[in-house]
């Protein structure tokens, strides 16, 4: 009896065992995917914890900013969502409120459960941002995949790439809609791709069932469901473009080569989607600004038709070409990937006239992806005003070009390499006495793979701090928390070296707060500051210095020590908070 038992338990043991390499094995795809998606999560998160500060103002006016006034009931509003402007009429209702709406809902979750803002709110946003920063990685497998007619090595080297890029790390966490909104673009995209071929295996099945189908010209129940999908991811990426209209470039950009332009049940489907999605917008702006509202509109008259994005500053048309050729080893990786192109071009018309093959899927993908990658860059080099997440999406198209390269490169060499395995491992076999076989190269080779994924991901994180600032302006919003946790703080004066909206976000406390920018000696704002704070240290009793204010305008160390007021708080070396002590 004891012996049967112990039969079934190593019978049942056996079948778990069995059943769970079955799982890896049919699923070795879904889990590579995960697993790096979530290496990437890890990597995003941990450098969104460690950063409140921002590269542009957009990153936080725009999205999180507005989000804080629609749960708090106060934030300071960036022109472009104002209903009027008096310096720059035109600059006034130039942007959307939709994109705020998702900040809102980790907020209100913690108002209503009264959790601390500073360490539970701020955090889970920027968790929330590490997350979205981490789905690059799968959204660009999957989009890939869709691109490349399922070619396995294109989609997962793309999606190594662009998770491990030095060029792409530090942005991929950030708030501003270029970026932001990539990810799902690409999941919308992989979808979309995905039913437009579903259809076309379909066209040749011609099963009416049902008079309303057959009125509307459809064949069966599944393609009805494909063009009303169809309807919902035009729907999904219609207010993407109208939260940022300049997607259109991007989205023409990789579809110019894919979309369907014959196919009018297609192109009907495409109007209602888009039509839906221009309502949805129109209704929030309307509601939003109190009057009939096109915020897309209004930021087109006035960056590109009237040209008032100069203001911000101006770039020389090769500005988003010298971040690429500047660099000795990107302008290699170019050459190579042109390089390769030309000659996937020489062997196709070779093998046409000599083997009379017509197969251009290869040159078709490559091709169609830097075409994009170099659109999109040409585009956004036109107007004067330029920065480097306009053209974000153009250096991603072209990191998945550089992808494609290498998956080729893979095809012709690994089998040749894979035979010299074989052969090697025939010569050995006669010298030693060990068992060696095929497998345990293949082991090797895995286990190079992933030192060599662990080796570019720590050089990628080193290369990648010297590219970007990633970590601009964070003393100042730190600085911030600090003072908006202190129960005494009535009013703010803060100095920095740009604009970058007044980050009350960060502050969270309704006082005044009034931010200088690119103060120096001798000039007015310095002036206006070294007033405030011997006239209205009552009012303004906290000042944040940067560490670099201090040195280029000592004299402010003097002002304040004369009018009473004493370092409370350093961040790091890089900031310093003063606090006025009352004296009788």
């Amino acid at each position: 009896m004891k012996k049967e038992l112990q039969m079934r338990d190593e019978s049942y043991k056996g079948k778990k065992k069995k059943s769970f390499v079955t799982f890896i094995t049919k699923n070795l795809e879904l889990l590579a995917i995960l697993g790096l998606t979530l290496i990437s999560a890890c990597i995003q998160i941990y450098f969104s914890l460690n950063t409140w500060g921002m590269i542009t103002p957009e990153e936080l006016c725009q999205s999180i900013e507005l989000a804080h006034k629609m749960v708090f009931g106060y934030c300071y509003v960036c022109p472009e969502l104002q209903t009027s402007y008096s310096f720059i009429p035109q600059l006034a209702k130039c942007r959307t409120p939709i994109l705020s709406v998702l900040f809102v809902i980790p907020m209100y979750f913690s108002k209503i459960l009264n959790l601390n803002y500073w360490r539970f709110t701020i955090p889970l946003i920027r968790i929330i941002l590490g997350i979205n920063g981490s789905l690059i990685t799968s959204s660009t497998y999957l989009f890939m995949k869709q691109y490349s007619n399922g070619k396995q090595n294109y989609s997962f080297i793309s999606a190594i790439l662009v998770t491990f890029s030095p060029f792409l790390f530090f942005m991929a966490f950030r708030s501003v809609p270029n970026i932001f909104l990539i990810p799902w673009m690409f999941f919308i995209l992989a979808s979309y791709l995905k039913t437009i071929k579903n259809l076309q295996r379909n066209q040749s099945q011609k099963e009416e069932k049902h008079p309303f189908l057959s009125a509307l010209k459809i064949n069966d129940i599944d393609e009805l469901k494909r063009y009303l999908k169809i309807i919902l991811l035009t729907l999904f990426m219609g207010l993407i473009i109208y939260i940022r209209i300049d997607f259109l470039i991007v989205l023409g950009a990789i579809l110019i080569f894919k979309f369907p332009y014959k196919k009018l049940k297609v192109i009907v489907s495409h109007i209602i989607g888009l039509s839906l999605s221009f309502l949805i917008g129109l209704f929030a702006d309307s509601l939003y600004y109190g009057e009939f509202t096109i915020s897309p509109v209004n930021w087109f008259l006035f960056n590109i038709i009237e040209g008032g994005s100069q203001i911000f500053g101006t770039e020389p048309f090769s500005f988003y070409f010298d971040l690429l050729f500047k660099i000795i080893p990107i302008l290699i990786i170019i050459c190579t990937t042109i390089f390769f192109f030309v000659f996937l071009c020489i062997e196709y018309i070779w093998k046409l006239i000599k083997h009379k093959k017509t197969q251009l899927d290869k040159i078709i993908i490559l091709g169609g992806m830097i075409f994009a990658s170099f659109f999109v860059i040409l585009i956004f080099s036109i107007p004067q005003h330029k920065e480097f997440r306009f053209a974000y999406a153009g250096y991603l198209y072209f990191h998945l070009s550089i992808a494609i390269i290498l998956a080729i490169i893979i095809e012709r060499f690994i089998p040749a390499i894979s035979s010299y395995s074989v052969i090697l491992i025939k010569k050995l076999k006669f010298k030693s006495k060990k068992y060696l076989n095929r497998r345990n190269f293949e082991i090797l080779y895995t286990l190079m793979v992933f030192s060599l994924i662990f080796v570019s991901s720590l050089v990628a994180t080193l290369e990648g701090s010297k590219i970007v600032n990633w970590r601009e302006g964070d003393e100042i919003s730190r600085s911030l928390a600090f003072v908006g946790q202190q129960n005494d703080s009535t009013g703010v004066l803060v100095t920095n070296r740009f604009m970058r909206g007044n980050l009350i976000t960060y502050l969270h406390k309704n006082i005044p707060l009034i931010m200088f920018t690119d103060v120096d000696f001798p000039s007015s704002g310095l002036n206006t500051l070294i007033n405030l704070i011997k006239e209205a240290n009552n009012v303004y009793n906290y000042v944040v210095l940067p560490t670099y204010q201090i040195e280029e305008t000592p004299i402010l160390l003097d002002v304040l020590t004369q009018n009473n007021f004493t370092i409370v708080h350093r961040i790091d070396t890089r900031a310093s908070i003063f606090k006025h002590n009352k004296t009788s």
